[in-house]
């Protein structure tokens, strides 16, 4: 079984199974997830080398329509074949304090709560959340 954790980075898988998260999706970085599971096997795959990073950096600028459509050439251009995460995002992710970024998700996400649950129609258990990625909402 392969369980598709891209919404909990903070989670590092499960007991006899594998599972993947995205540092895409966290961090913006050009590339990379983590994959867990009982094999260490992903050690022997080849790096990604085909990374693009004009998305971001247009987006940085403020140039969003070109971001977006930089984004999408990106996206296509991005194969299925399995490699283990760019040297660029590998460094980016090794500057980052993980434990901060958790509390800053977790207290993000306890504000809009309590700015917003009264006007949301989900019933959310808060003991069932741990880092979250984002805030579910549905108004009437």
């Amino acid at each position: 079984m392969i369980i598709d954790d891209t919404h909990r980075f903070f989670y590092h898988g499960y007991q006899g199974s594998y599972s993947f998260t995205s540092a895409r999706k966290y961090f913006g970085v050009p590339d990379g997830a983590f994959l867990y599971g009982a094999s260490k096997e992903a050690r022997k795959i080849d790096r990604n080398t085909d990374i693009s990073v004009l998305h971001n950096i247009k987006r940085l600028v403020g140039c969003q329509d070109e971001a977006y459509n930089n984004y999408l050439i990106y996206e296509a251009s991005l194969g299925n074949k399995l490699k283990r995460i760019s040297l660029l995002s590998e460094r980016l992710l090794s500057g980052f304090n993980y434990e901060t970024a958790a509390k800053i998700r977790i207290n993000n996400f306890n504000f809009l709560h309590e700015q917003l649950q009264t006007y949301n129609n989900l019933t959310i258990d808060l003991t069932e959340i741990d880092v979250p990625f984002c805030y579910p909402f549905l108004p009437d």
